[in-house]
């Protein structure tokens, strides 16, 4: 295993429960856009990938897209309503969403502090936005030394910007960087940007088929990092 100084988490389906987190705040944009259309509402829903009993397909658009992505989809299905303006409407309905709904996988707070005692640095990359992120952490209480969302200008998953401005923010040598998801645009991410290690969690969308083929482990959840990873070796 190479020599990893630090652990960038993707946060939705990773660090907190995707379904629980996004299914209401999905459903509650979406009525509010489409103006209570039931069918409209349930058609867009299940487009993006929301199954009838609440999960989400992996690698779907509800799964793993940014809020523009969303609000180009969303707007294709509106006479008269453009990216921008579907954007506008959804954007503050997804952060509230995004931080009422948290729920945590695991108590981050205490994963965090326990990575952190073995020497490892620790930051956030999600295709969600930054001050949803940001507010979810500390909601959580979960010490995190970067942040970044789908809307911080570094783009969005698999391009590797946020991975990118992650370690030049730290001061860090990509191979050292170990990135954990539980999507494949998580993985590809890193492994664009030459993160040292790819690990996938089960605690999301995606299956043990679906991630295994481009990560070098996985775990059940995020709870199993320390034991994987081990304190921190100093070079």
């Amino acid at each position: 295993m190479p020599a990893i100084e630090a652990i960038l988490f993707d946060k939705d389906g990773t660090l907190v429960d995707f379904e629980a987190t996004w299914g209401p705040t999905y459903l509650a944009a979406a009525e509010r856009l489409f103006g209570g259309d039931a069918e409209a509402v349930s058609r867009a829903l299940r487009d993006g990938g929301m199954t009838a009993d609440g999960s989400f397909a992996p690698g779907t658009l509800l799964a793993a897209g940014s809020y523009e992505e969303i609000a180009a989809d969303w707007a294709a299905r509106l006479d008269g309503v453009d990216t921008g303006a579907a954007l506008s409407i959804i954007t503050p309905l997804f952060q509230e969403g995004a931080v009422a709904n948290a729920k945590p996988i695991v108590d981050i707070a205490a994963l965090f502090a326990d990575l952190a005692s073995l020497g490892f640095r620790i930051g956030v990359a999600t295709n969600d936005s930054e001050v949803s992120a940001r507010k979810t952490m500390e909601c959580l209480a979960a010490k995190v030394e970067f942040v970044v969302g789908c809307d911080s200008g570094y783009g969005g998953k698999p391009d590797p910007g946020m991975f990118n401005a992650f370690c030049a923010a730290l001061g860090l040598t990509p191979g050292t960087v170990a990135m954990v998801g539980d999507n494949v645009h998580d993985l590809e991410m890193g492994r664009r940007g030459g993160a040292g290690l790819l690990i996938g969690v089960l605690s999301g969308a995606s299956g043990e088929a679906d991630l295994a083929p481009h990560a070098d482990h996985v775990v059940a959840d995020v709870g199993y990092l320390a034991d994987l990873l081990g304190p921190r070796t100093e070079p």
